[in-house]
């Protein structure tokens, strides 16, 4: 992939649509094998190259969060939204981004549209019912994380924040 990216490089003639999807698989590939200080310039040249394309700052959004670094992770996240606003998954890393950060309405805004959206999805529950126990609202996170394993019963990662919601409501 490096000598396909390399040689649409050299070649002056490479349509930027065609050099930023080379781009952007070497940089899926560098971010899938943990390389993400070579992943990330491989999405911002894809990013300047189609600026209307919103899977680069997406990529570019999973880059910051996987460095914690929460803000910068919302702010590509919001761009890959601002040019395709329903896509699911940026709306629930975005909710997930604010959460991490300590910015609960954000999160709010976000993980309740994701549900919204799509609601059968397992994993805006579980997003709100994590939102509902840093909030101290145990009965909700006690609904959320209900309807995250009624929704998905195979989620064992529920299982400790949802007994932690127990807990909390006098539950052992």
């Amino acid at each position: 992939r490096f000598a396909v990216l390399a040689a649409k490089i050299d070649n002056q003639a490479t349509p930027p649509a065609e050099l930023a999807e080379s781009y952007g698989d070497m940089g899926r590939l560098f971010m899938v094998a943990e390389y993400l200080d070579a992943a990330e310039p491989c999405f911002a040249n894809a990013a300047t190259l189609v600026a209307r394309d919103m899977r680069w700052p997406y990529f570019l959004g999973h880059i910051y969060r996987l460095r914690n670094q929460p803000e910068a992770a919302a702010a590509y996240f919001e761009r890959a939204l601002e040019r395709q606003p329903d896509h699911l998954p940026a709306v629930l890393w975005l909710g997930e981004v604010y959460l991490a950060d300590n910015r609960p309405d954000q999160a709010q805004t976000h993980l309740a549209r994701a549900a919204a959206i799509q609601p059968g999805w397992a994993a805006a529950a579980y997003g709100l019912g994590r939102l509902a126990l840093a909030r101290k609202d145990f009965k909700q996170a006690l609904t959320q994380f209900e309807r995250t394993i009624e929704l998905a019963p195979q989620a064992s990662s529920v299982e400790y924040p949802l007994g932690l919601a127990y807990r909390e409501l006098g539950n052992a």
